[in-house]
């Protein structure tokens, strides 16, 4: 009896669970991340040991979600999206705007837009953020193209050299012209 006693309790440290009873491993807050394209329900858990999705039944509260596009602006932007992607980051239009022609090449963005083609010759801005803002208005109707249908638009961009520090607010004011977020 004593014996059957002690084997029951080895039995019961290793697998005291059911099929029932199982609970997925906790993901901290911060290192979840939702997708939210057209409803997937896969939330990604971004420790670096552990990159396995886990499928969920989407909900009628999240079968629509709001059209999200970023845009990086310039070579910090541009840089900005492409670590982004790198990351996995899903549900959302990822869009390079820059005027400099060889670093637009480098992007991992799928829709990429050189802006001021009569002004810089896709040699860049040189830092000069006025160029930069002339750019962006001498290419205003490509980008109102790019950003149609958008609901929400980020725009990312470093502010220290010209075209990020003078075309992400042309950029931003079109987006507002737009009437989206």
């Amino acid at each position: 009896m004593e014996m059957e006693q002690s084997r029951m309790s080895n039995i019961d440290k290793k697998s005291n669970s059911k099929p029932s009873d199982f609970v997925a491993p906790s993901i901290r807050t911060d290192q979840r991340q939702e997708n939210h394209k057209h409803g997937s329900g896969t939330l990604r858990h971004s420790s670096q040991q552990d990159r396995r999705s886990i499928r969920m039944k989407p909900s009628p509260q999240t079968e629509t979600f709001a059209r999200i596009k970023v845009v990086g602006v310039g070579g910090g932007g541009t840089n900005a999206v492409n670590r982004m992607i790198a990351d996995g980051l899903q549900g959302v239009e990822f869009i390079a705007v820059n005027t400099d022609a060889q670093a637009l090449l480098q992007s991992e963005a799928t829709c990429r837009v050189r802006i001021g083609p009569k002004l810089t010759r896709g040699l860049g801005a040189g830092g000069n953020p006025e160029i930069g803002a002339k750019a962006a208005e001498e290419s205003a109707d490509e980008l109102c193209d790019v950003l149609k249908g958008a609901d929400m638009i980020f725009i990312t961009a470093g502010m220290g050299g010209g075209t990020g520090t003078g075309a992400a607010p042309i950029i931003a004011q079109i987006a507002k012209d737009m009437r989206t977020l």
